[in-house]
C-alpha cells in the first residue's frame, strides 16, 4: 500500500511537470496560428468570396446577371425536318418550353452562381436582397424558375416540405429588354424596323453569292425554295440543326457539308445585321435595359438604393447578352454565339482604400464542363473598369428620355 501511494505521488508530480512544459508551447502555437490566419482575408457578408475576386483590398457591392434560357425546340421548322417543333415525341413539353437538358443546364447555372457568391448572397431568400426578372416567353420564365431552384434551395425556416428542396420565389416581367423587336419591331419601334430592314438588305447584298450557293444546296433537302438575293430560310434551317445538336440528336448526313460551317458564320452575320448593326440599333434594342442596370449601380454608388439589394438577375435570350456586349464595345457581340444556359455577370466593386467604384464583367459559357466564369475586357476601359469611365463610354446607348419618340420614323 505504501509503495502504491509513493507511485501515485510520483505520477502526480510528473503530470504537473509535463503540464507546466506544455502550457507555454500551446500558447505559442495559438499565437502563431492566429497571426497567420488574421493576415488572410476571411469571407464575410459583402466581401467577394468568389473565385473571380480581384484582391483583398476590394469589396463586392452589387451583382447584375443576364442569362440566356436553356435548351429548347427550334423556333420554326421546315417541311422535311426530322425533329419538327410540334413533334411531342422529340419535344414533349411543347414548342417554346425547356427540354429536360435545358432544365439541367439552367439549374447548374443557378447552383454555380450560389457557389461563386455564397457569403455575399444570403442563403435565405429575401425580396429586399434579390430580384428576378424575365422576358415573357415560356423558355425564359421556366429558366428563371430553374435558376432560382439552384440559387436558393430552401434552408432553415424556408424548408416547407422536407421531401421537396424547392421554394416559390417570384419572377417579374421586364418590358425593357428588346429581343421582341427582332420579330415585332414594325409596330413596337418603326425606327428600329426601318434600320433593321436596310441592314438586312445590305447583308443580302454583301453575302449574295454565299447565300445563293448555300440555299440552292439546302433546297433539295429542306423543301425551302431558294429565293435569289434573300436569306429566306437560312435561320430556320440553322436553328433547327443547332437545337437538335444541343439535345444530342443525330444530324442528317446532308448537313455535314454546310453545318456548322459555313452556315454558322453566315447566321452570326445575320444576327449582327438584325440587332446591332449600328449605334442607333444597339441603343433602341437594349439601351433601356442597360439604362436600368446603370441606374441600379448608380444608386449603389450614391448609397440611395431602395431597397438595397445584393443581386438582380435577368432571364433572357442570346440577343439580350449580345446587345449588352455591343453596348460595352465587346467584339464577342459580333463573332461569338451565346450558347444556351450562358450568363453575363456585372460585378460592382468598391475599393476600400480609395472608395472608388469599378465594374468587372464576367462570362459563363453554359456548355462548358466547369462553368467557371472568365473575365471579359471592356474596350476603351481598363479591366476592371472605373464606374465613371464606364458610364462615360456607354452613355450614348442609354441616355434615353423618350423611347416612344425615338421609335417614331423621322
Amino acid at each position: 500500500m505504501a509503495i502504491y501511494v509513493i507511485l501515485k505521488r510520483r505520477d502526480f508530480r510528473l503530470c504537473i511537470i509535463v503540464t507546466l512544459i506544455l502550457i507555454p508551447v500551446a500558447i505559442a502555437f495559438v499565437v502563431i496560428n492566429f497571426s497567420i490566419t488574421s493576415g488572410q482575408s476571411s469571407p464575410s457578408a459583402g466581401t467577394n468570396n468568389a473565385t473571380n475576386s480581384t484582391g483583398p483590398s476590394t469589396t463586392l457591392q452589387f451583382l447584375i446577371v443576364a442569362s440566356r434560357h436553356g435548351n429548347r425546340p427550334p423556333l420554326d421548322s421546315f417541311p422535311t425536318w426530322s425533329y419538327p417543333k410540334n413533334d411531342t415525341e422529340v419535344w414533349p413539353y411543347g414548342p417554346d418550353s425547356l427540354t429536360n437538358l435545358g432544365r439541367v443546364k439552367t439549374y447548374r447555372l443557378g447552383a454555380k452562381l450560389r457557389t461563386l457568391y455564397d457569403g455575399f448572397l444570403d442563403q435565405l431568400y429575401y425580396p429586399k436582397d434579390f430580384l428576378m426578372y424575365s422576358t415573357v416567353t415560356d423558355r425564359t420564365l421556366q429558366s428563371a424558375e430553374v435558376i432560382l431552384a439552384g440559387l436558393f434551395p430552401p434552408v432553415e425556416f424556408q424548408v416547407w416540405n422536407s421531401s421537396l428542396m424547392w421554394q416559390p420565389i417570384p419572377v417579374y416581367p421586364t418590358n425593357l429588354e428588346g429581343t421582341h423587336l427582332w420579330d415585332d419591331s414594325v409596330t413596337e419601334c418603326p425606327s428600329f424596323y426601318n434600320a433593321k430592314t436596310l441592314s438586312l438588305k445590305q447583308f443580302d447584298v454583301d453575302n449574295a453569292a454565299n447565300i445563293s450557293t448555300l440555299m440552292t444546296y439546302l433546297q433539295t433537302y429542306t423543301g425551302i425554295p431558294a429565293v435569289p438575293g434573300t436569306h429566306t430560310g437560312l435561320y430556320e434551317v440553322w436553328d433547327s440543326l443547332v437545337s437538335a445538336e444541343n439535345q444530342g440528336l443525330p444530324l442528317p448526313a446532308w448537313s455535314t457539308p454546310v453545318y456548322p460551317e459555313p452556315m454558322t458564320t453566315l447566321v452570326q452575320e445575320l444576327y449582327v445585321a438584325s440587332v446591332v448593326a449600328s449605334d442607333n440599333m444597339i441603343r433602341l434594342f437594349q439601351g433601356r435595359l442597360f439604362q436600368e442596370m446603370m441606374n441600379m449601380m448608380e444608386a449603389k454608388v450614391t448609397n440611395s438604393a431602395t431597397p438595397d439589394r445584393s443581386m438582380v438577375h435577368y432571364s433572357g435570350h442570346d440577343t439580350t447578352i449580345m446587345g449588352l456586349q455591343a453596348i460595352l464595345g465587346m467584339p464577342q457581340a459580333y463573332n461569338i454565339f451565346v450558347k444556351t444556359g450562358s450568363a453575363l455577370i456585372f460585378e460592382l466593386h468598391k475599393n476600400v482604400d480609395t472608395s472608388a467604384y469599378y465594374v468587372q464583367v464576367l462570362y459563363i459559357d453554359g456548355h462548358s464542363t466547369d462553368m467557371d466564369p472568365v473575365v471579359l475586357d471592356i474596350p476603351s476601359c481598363s479591366s476592371p473598369c472605373d464606374f465613371n469611365t464606364l458610364r462615360s463610354i456607354t452613355e450614348k446607348y442609354y441616355n434615353i428620355t423618350d423611347f416612344k419618340k425615338e421609335c417614331l420614323v423621322s
